[in-house]
Order: structure tokens, then C-alpha cells, then sequence
């Protein structure tokens, strides 16, 4: 037998990497026409029937592709970040290794391609082309693919994001973070509202189908009526999208640096006032609260990351990016040198591999689900509570306070369970059935 027949529907390549997958965790693969047996890291055998893993292989999945280079870190960002003015060739050369890992004989459908970093603008505009060729020939790019590309205002160059547009992308994930100047100097950004607001004009003219806009919430000297201000301005712009998030202060960054020191910050309720008025002002001009921190017109719902609170499949490429595929869960070291060096070896990347078991499955169903409006099915709660009975009176006394609601089939946050989806998430999985 070649190594690929002992893998129904993966390449030669991939199969090789299974293969060092398995022997490195014990496990073992078999296979024949109709059955597919699997035992991945824990001695357990899944069984798939060949219809079923051919269902399984034709879902579409979402891949994301980490470009980690910067100009400057802003003084709240913990991501992994490497900062550059430039983004090597090499780099998308190491992109393409670690894509083929993902590679089967049967080319797994992309519908949702999200670049993100780091600033992912920073790429050439024949950078791009190439990165968009190369996984072109390893992925199947469904013909109305969502194709994303996060940038910063700064970056807008009329020129270049025309071409991007030529190119394929299709939607852009702009990050405003605030119109106030006193504001973005504290959060490090390298550009004032005037400057953005005519970035803005220059990439309302040139018509990508998708924009969306990003703004933090609850900043130190931000109010709420400049917030709303803000919003008002940014609605003279052909945005579908927006996305709000609450700021949080993160170890290792300069804005704890500055609060250490004595930067005043808002209290909990300020920014919670902040982010309802905010809600509030979207709803009101057709936005609908889709997700805890996203916002959109009808429709325009960003499908890439509807993947990972649905928990679709989704390929991450790139250090510190994380995937889910096929049943596993996977992350990538926080180091472009580690990444690189795996890679270099012929080795897969990912410094972590979690199969889902069936308690976690559940469990990750809860905390995704409950991100969206839309919820998740109540059967799935009484399943969770089954052995617990007693536990399923949190669901009752969450009703009882407004922040969950039971429709019918359903079960999901209120506005203001959106606020505190995190205690609410907490308190549903705990052991421990003190609510506060």
C-alpha cells in the first residue's frame, strides 16, 4: 500500500504528516473503501463510515492567515506581533509549507479567507498575488468567497487597495479604535481622526463590497457622548459591519505599564454605560447585535468568523494561529523563529493538538453558542444537565433575571446578558451553583 491509501482522501503529503501525527501519540490509522477507523492520542476508535467522512470532507471551511509584522505595537495590544516596516518573501514561502499539511487529494472548499495580524495591508500588492496563487493551487476557493483583509487606517493607499480589490478581496476590517486625538495618542496609534476620516473617503470610493470598522470601548477620558459622536460621523461612511470591544488592560503592554503609574481607568459600570448607549445607537440605524462584540446590516454578518463561534472547520496558517479541523484543535507557537524552524524540519508546526471529547464538544457548543443572538438549542443544556439535574436550575434562575431568555426551542443572552456573558458562561459550566 502506498501511505496515502492507509488515509482516505488526503494527499500524499498530508498523509506523510499524519503519519508522523500518529506515530509520535500512538496512534493508528486504517483504512479501507468503506470504512475509515481512527485513533488519535488516546486509544479510542472512531468509526466513520465512507459516506459520512465524504459529508464530512465537503464542508466548506474558513482559512485564516496570520501576518504578525507591525510598524509600532499599540500600547494595548497582547497579540503576537513582530514589528517590521516590511513583510520578507520568505515568509509566504513558510505560509505555503504549512498549508500543505492541510492539503487532501479531494481539494478541501475555502468560503472564508480572512488575512490578520498584525497588519496584513502591509503586503505588496505582488505579495499578495503570489500568496493568493499558491493557495489557490492547494485549496478549492468557493466563486463567492468572503476574502478579508484587516488594515489601519494608515495604510490606505488608493492605488494598492485597488488592486487588492482586483486581486479578490472583497471585504476590508478597517481598525478606527477612536476619533478622538487624545485618545489614539494613549493607545499608541500612528494616525490622528483627521487623517482617518480621509482614509476613509478614499476607500468609500473605491467600493468593496464588505467594509467593517472597529472601535474600542471604555478607554481612559472617553465619554459616552463622544462615543455616539463618533458613530454619527462614521455613518456618513459605506460601512455594513462594525465591531466594539471593550478595552481590557493586558500584562506585558504599555498601557499597564501606564496604569501601574497611575492612569485613571473608567469604572465597570462607566464602560458598561458606554458600550448599552452604543448598542442602543446601532440598533436604532439597522444594525443588528449579532454577536457579543459585533454589529451588522442584514446580511453582512462576517461569515469567517461565524466559523469559529458555530464551530465550523477552520485552518490557521501562520505562528500563534490556532485551527479546527476535523475534529481537532490545534495552536501554533507564538514565535515566527519556532514556527520557521518546524517548518524547516519537514515538521508540523503546532506546539498543541486537542482532540474534542464529547464533554468538551458540548461545553464549547455552550460558550460559542451563547455568543451569538441566535443562541443554541435548550435540548443541548438538558443533555449537559442530564446527570446533574439540580444544575438546571441555573438555567431558570438566569431567566428569572433577565439574562437569559427561553424561546421555545432556544435559549439565548438578552442584551444584558451580553455584558456579562463571561459570569454568565462561567456560572452555567460550574460546579458551583452560588450566584452572586
Amino acid at each position: 500500500l502506498k501511505v496515502e491509501d492507509c488515509f482516505g482522501g488526503l494527499s500524499h503529503e498530508g498523509a506523510l504528516a499524519m503519519t508522523r501525527l500518529v506515530s509520535t501519540h500512538n496512534g493508528v490509522f486504517l483504512n479501507s473503501l468503506d470504512i475509515f477507523l481512527l485513533d488519535f492520542f488516546d486509544g479510542s476508535v472512531k468509526i466513520y463510515f465512507g459516506q459520512m467522512w465524504s459529508e464530512i470532507m465537503k464542508k466548506e471551511a474558513g482559512l485564516y492567515i496570520h501576518i504578525p509584522f507591525c510598524q509600532n505595537r499599540c500600547s494595548y495590544c497582547d497579540f503576537y506581533k513582530v514589528e517590521s516596516k516590511a513583510i520578507e518573501d520568505s515568509y509566504i514561502d513558510f505560509l505555503f509549507k504549512e498549508a500543505l499539511y492541510y492539503k487532501e487529494e479531494n481539494k478541501i472548499k475555502i468560503d472564508s479567507l480572512y488575512f490578520g495580524g498584525g497588519t496584513p495591508s502591509l503586503l505588496t500588492v505582488d505579495q499578495l498575488q503570489k500568496l493568493l496563487n499558491g493557495l489557490k493551487n492547494i485549496y478549492d476557493f468557493t466563486e463567492n468567497c468572503e476574502v478579508t483583509l484587516e488594515t489601519n487606517p494608515e495604510n490606505i493607499e488608493e492605488k494598492k487597495f485597488l488592486e487588492f480589490k482586483k486581486l479578490g478581496v472583497n471585504r476590508l476590517s478597517i481598525g478606527i479604535q477612536s476619533l478622538d486625538d487624545k485618545i489614539l495618542e494613549l493607545l499608541s496609534r500612528r494616525v490622528l481622526s483627521k487623517e482617518i476620516l480621509q482614509k476613509l473617503e478614499i476607500v468609500s470610493q473605491i467600493d468593496f463590497d464588505h467594509l467593517s470598522f472597529d472601535l474600542i470601548v471604555g478607554a481612559p477620558f472617553s465619554k459616552s457622548e463622544k462615543l455616539i459622536q463618533d458613530l454619527k460621523m462614521l455613518l456618513k461612511y459605506p460601512f455594513c459591519h462594525m465591531s466594539l470591544y471593550m478595552l481590557e488592560i493586558h500584562p506585558q503592554t504599555g498601557l499597564y505599564q501606564m496604569v501601574k503609574e497611575g492612569l485613571p481607568l473608567l469604572d465597570e459600570e462607566e464602560v458598561i454605560d458606554h458600550f448599552r448607549s452604543a448598542v442602543e445607537f446601532l440598533k436604532e440605524n439597522n444594525f443588528n447585535h449579532y454577536e457579543i462584540s459585533n454589529f451588522s446590516k442584514k446580511g453582512y454578518e462576517c461569515r469567517h468568523n461565524l466559523k469559529y463561534w458555530k464551530r465550523d472547520d477552520y485552518i490557521g496558517l501562520g505562528p500563534s494561529s490556532h485551527s479546527y479541523f476535523r475534529g481537532y484543535r490545534t495552536r501554533n507557537p507564538d514565535s515566527i523563529d519556532l514556527w520557521k524552524e518546524a517548518l524547516s524540519k519537514g515538521e508540523f508546526p503546532a506546539e498543541e493538538i486537542i482532540k474534542e471529547e464529547e464533554k468538551e464538544k458540548i461545553e464549547n457548543i455552550i460558550i460559542f453558542g451563547l455568543r451569538l443572538k441566535e443562541g443554541i438549542e435548550l435540548a443541548l443544556l438538558e443533555e449537559y444537565f442530564k446527570e446533574r439535574e439540580r444544575d438546571y436550575l441555573k438555567i431558570e434562575k438566569l431567566c428569572e433575571s433577565g439574562l437569559l431568555i427561553l424561546d421555545g426551542s432556544k435559549v439565548f443572552l438578552s442584551e444584558e446578558g451580553f455584558l456579562v456573558s463571561n459570569e454568565v458562561i462561567s456560572f452555567i459550566l460550574s460546579d458551583n451553583f452560588r450566584w452572586k
